[in-house]
């Protein structure tokens, strides 16, 4: 309950082009220079593009809630 969530969404014409790494990159590092503990984030069933960036990124799953999975990365 004390872990910030993170929504991220990129539209379909600009995917593929390196927007969402460098945006969750951006965050993660900003995250661990304020200090910020950890983050979490959900990602639905079928969506392995977002998956595979989140943990290339660190992310792990934590938890599971209807269709999606909760990932979380330690910041500090």
């Amino acid at each position: 309950d004390d872990v910030p969530e993170v929504g991220l969404a990129v539209l379909a014409p600009h995917r593929g082009k390196g927007i969402a790494r460098a945006l969750m990159t951006a965050l993660v590092n900003r995250a661990r220079t304020e200090r910020v503990p950890a983050l979490s984030l959900s990602v639905e069933d079928g969506n392995e593009a977002a998956r595979g960036l989140y943990e290339s990124l660190g992310f792990a799953q934590v938890g599971r809630i209807g269709d999606s999975d909760t990932l979380m990365i330690r910041t500090s």
